[in-house]
């Protein structure tokens, strides 16, 4: 009995195992307003915008392991996937640049300043400050 009882539990574990306490999966929010991205499982708080005001929260898709980065407002994501594209701060839609996945290392681009953690050096195209972007690695 024990054993059915534990080869169950390893059938079903994977069907019951959530990224969180609610169990949703964490998405990338950004306020259109102050451009402040926050990872969640549910729409943050709209109160006490910087810009002022409300936050005007744009959902731009679940967290993943992969670094974009908007060459328009300079906002990077850990996505799954290519970020929804409208609602960019700096008006009309986001221009995403994939720059590589997730890893353990820091860069930083000398350029733009934009920090990101990698798994090698990231995609030096379409640095927000204008041609490539020049890495520097930080660990």
């Amino acid at each position: 009995m024990k054993t059915i009882l534990i080869t169950l539990m390893l059938i079903l574990t994977p069907f019951f195992t959530m990224d969180n306490s609610t169990g949703a999966k964490n998405k990338n929010y950004q306020c259109t307003k102050c451009k402040t991205v926050i990872q969640s499982d549910h729409t943050p708080s709209s109160y006490n915008c910087r810009a002022g005001g409300t936050h005007n929260w744009q959902d731009l898709g679940a967290v993943g392991n992969e670094n974009y980065n908007c060459t328009k407002c300079g906002t990077v994501v850990q996505s799954e996937k290519t970020p929804v594209s409208y609602g960019c701060p700096e008006k009309g839609t986001h221009n995403w640049s994939h720059l590589g996945h997730i890893g353990n290392n820091t860069y930083q681009c000398k350029k733009c300043g934009i920090t990101i953690t990698g798994d090698r050096t990231p995609s030096s195209y379409n640095c927000m400050s204008g041609g490539t972007h020049q890495w520097n690695k930080l660990n």
